[in-house]
């Protein structure tokens, strides 16, 4: 009986370690929508409502996540969490585009900050 009892509950330890693991593991994946703004240097970056900016790394199973993407194109993403630089910078495993757009729906006062750290040259030559 006592065996059994600390079989039970060196069982149930481990069931609850790995299910702490594995929630853990899921809440640090979220989903974000914003616009599409492609760097000079090639990099894609969302830009959110709120106007920040955030790079994003493609780390989609086949690759290619932002094939087809133009600046200005509304998206929602599935990332792996937030790095806190300007700009933020997450890896993205899935987008889907929302709507079409330009560089005309990405606002002026992003264009302008990104043109001072140096990842556009203009902002008129998004417009």
């Amino acid at each position: 009986m006592k065996k059994r009892t600390v079989i039970l509950t060196v069982s149930l330890i481990a069931v609850a370690a790995l299910l702490t693991v594995g929630v853990r593991g899921a809440l640090s994946y979220g989903m974000l929508e914003g616009r599409v703004l492609i760097a000079d240097n090639g990099s894609y970056l969302i830009v959110l409502d709120d106007h920040s900016p955030i790079r994003m790394s493609d780390c989609s199973r086949k690759g290619g996540a932002f094939l087809d993407l133009q600046t200005g194109d509304k998206i929602r993403i599935l990332h792996d969490g937030v790095l806190l630089s300007y700009p933020g910078q997450t890896g993205v495993y899935w987008v889907r585009l929302l709507e079409r757009g330009s560089g005309e729906d990405i606002p002026e006062d992003v264009l302008l900050a990104l043109q001072e750290l140096g990842w556009i040259e203009s902002p008129e030559k998004l417009r």
